[in-house]
């Protein structure tokens, strides 16, 4: 509904802001009409979110309050969250004995699945009422391999390939990808450590002791030594309903805070953290 205004001062509209213009003399006008044009132009073309609207400014009171008052009001509640959470935090860094370099680990460590599938999109859609058109959002990930072997996997590689100046510690905003990596270290320390402890071992046993050190109940009981769950960032969801469902998670969120610490400061911290966490007199 475009319609330019021929008495009054007239004001364009875009979204919810408000951007003043003079009153209607014939260069202004003019320059409407261009606008009109070129508007119902990117209309024709399908960019419907360049649309702007034209209405009469008559009866209406000037507020001096701008877009950006309520894109920074919606804004805050994600700042307090932030410090909060950091805040928090310190108290668990203070049990592990380690201080994170880049926090933004800890956070993505500490996240699970169900708050960015469920919570992200509420605040972006606000934003994007409010001004901001084209809000930055993950890329689209690439589609399913379904074949296996080095060479499906090689192929994947050459079609993804590396752009100047990307980064390859790719994190989708919550823990998974974190927990996979925390799992690979957490198999290649308890793994070292059993094979230099039991030398005269058969292969049999010490893959039944790295079993026992490795699986969700132990690592759960672990996890609950450092109150994870107080910190795990989750919305409701069904993969969070039972204690059994908790306990998953609280031992996927330990492997992924392993992880983490591996790419904050590499494998002698992990060592380190992991042999604190095994024997309960060490820990804070």
């Amino acid at each position: 509904m475009d319609r330019l205004s021929r008495d009054g001062p007239s004001q364009v509209v875009h979204y919810c802001g408000v951007v003043e213009e003079g009153y209607n003399k014939s260069e202004e006008r003019q320059k409407k009409q261009t606008l009109y044009l070129e508007l119902h132009r990117k209309a024709i073309e399908g960019e419907q979110r360049e649309i702007a609207v034209v209405i009469s400014a008559e009866g209406f009171f000037s507020t001096g309050l701008h877009t950006d008052f309520a894109q920074h009001a919606l804004v805050l509640p994600t700042l307090t969250h932030h410090i909060v959470f950091f805040k928090a935090t310190s108290r668990l860094e203070a049990l592990l004995r380690y201080t994170f370099k880049d926090k933004l680990l800890l956070q993505c460590a500490l996240t699970h699945p169900s708050l960015s599938v469920k919570m992200e999109d509420p605040l972006r859609t606000s934003l994007s009422n409010c001004g901001l058109r084209r809000p930055e959002c993950a890329k689209p990930a690439p589609p399913a391999v379904q074949r296996k072997g080095l060479c499906a996997l090689l192929n994947l590689g050459d079609s993804m390939g590396k752009k100047e100046g990307q980064s390859t510690q790719c994190m989708p905003g919550h823990n998974e990808r974190l927990e996979f990596l925390g799992d690979a270290v957490l198999e290649y320390i308890c793994s070292l450590h059993l094979f230099h402890l039991f030398p005269g071992h058969l292969v049999g046993q010490i893959t039944a002791f790295r079993r026992a050190l490795v699986k969700n109940r132990h690592l759960s009981t672990l996890a609950n030594k450092l109150h994870l769950l107080d910190y795990m960032l989750a919305a409701p969801s069904l993969d969070l309903c039972t204690e059994a469902d908790f306990s998953h998670a609280a031992a996927n969120c330990f492997e992924a805070l392993l992880g983490a610490v591996f790419l904050d400061s590499g494998l002698p911290e992990c060592q380190a953290i992991f042999g604190r966490m095994v024997f309960p007199e060490e820990v804070g």
